[in-house]
């Protein structure tokens, strides 16, 4: 299986750390870059990764930077991580390009198997996991 070159973007450091341990051994996925501020997230994305892993408040909720991303690279796929609940904001996400949607108390071990169906080309909602 060929790999799949993952970035993560979180503002908190304790989230980027689950979100590396959740891949972490994954013989088909590798991290290309850990990025916490924006600045380092531009720069990662022009190596055009398979799939950004980001969450929400990274982008500080306002989704329309989700929506640049996805416009400047259409290869990578995008995965946002959220406590949002609200229906409005999901689909608001969706809307601008997430191809994912993992809730911030899902399982760690949900991660890998969102990046593998998302990567496919197929969308993930932490329901598909139940």
């Amino acid at each position: 299986m060929a790999e799949i070159d993952v970035v993560l973007a979180d503002d908190q450091p304790l989230s980027l750390l689950g979100m590396r341990s959740a891949i972490s051994g994954q013989r088909d996925i590798r991290i290309l870059a850990e990025c916490e501020d924006p600045h380092c997230l531009a720069e990662a994305v022009r190596h055009h990764p398979d799939v950004l892993l980001v969450n929400s408040s990274f982008l500080g909720d306002q989704l329309g930077a989700l929506k640049q991303l996805v416009g400047q690279n259409h290869k990578t796929q995008v995965i946002v991580i959220t406590s949002h609940q609200d229906r409005e904001f999901l689909d608001t996400a969706v809307r601008c390009g997430a191809r994912g949607i993992i809730q911030t108390e899902c399982s760690l071990d949900e991660i890998p198997t969102a990046i593998r169906k998302v990567r496919s080309g197929q969308m993930w909602h932490e329901r598909d996991a139940a």
